[in-house]
């Protein structure tokens, strides 16, 4: 877990086998095969079964896998910073992310816990609205 706790990465039974994953609030728990390749990594041969650390940064990961089927531990540096305030996960802060967030927030889904209380309320709304000024 990053030091502010806001990307969490792991192991989990993804379609039936083992994968690392990368959790954030803004996208919630997804393979981590596929989120690095949206960035742009070739992982070509590479299948990324366990991540057993992040830095507290969040720019490091690292963990084991398989590469062209034999068992390799991996590292993968420079992971760009995740963007809370990016809630539709486009890559961009806008005016989607704000009613996106306001939609879940209306609706009090899951995704509208943005501080992660396991409840949503105001302090939600209060900590995206930061965030989203903040921008990334």
């Amino acid at each position: 877990m990053t030091s502010d706790g806001s990307t969490i990465v792991g192991i989990a039974d993804i379609a039936g086998a083992s994968r690392a994953f990368i959790w954030t609030r803004a996208r919630g728990m997804i393979d981590l095969n596929v989120f690095l390749q949206e960035l742009g990594a070739d992982l070509d041969g590479w299948v990324l079964t366990h991540a057993e650390g992040i830095s507290a940064n969040g720019l490091v990961i690292a963990g084991s896998g398989t590469f062209q089927g034999a068992s390799r531990g991996w590292l993968v540096t420079g992971v760009p910073p995740v963007c809370d305030a990016d809630f539709d996960g486009t890559g961009f802060v806008d005016t989607d992310d704000f009613t996106a967030f306001v939609l879940a927030f209306e609706a009090g889904t899951d995704d509208a816990d943005f501080d992660g209380t396991g409840f949503v309320d105001t302090d939600d709304f209060t900590a995206f609205v930061l965030a989203f000024e903040a921008g990334c």
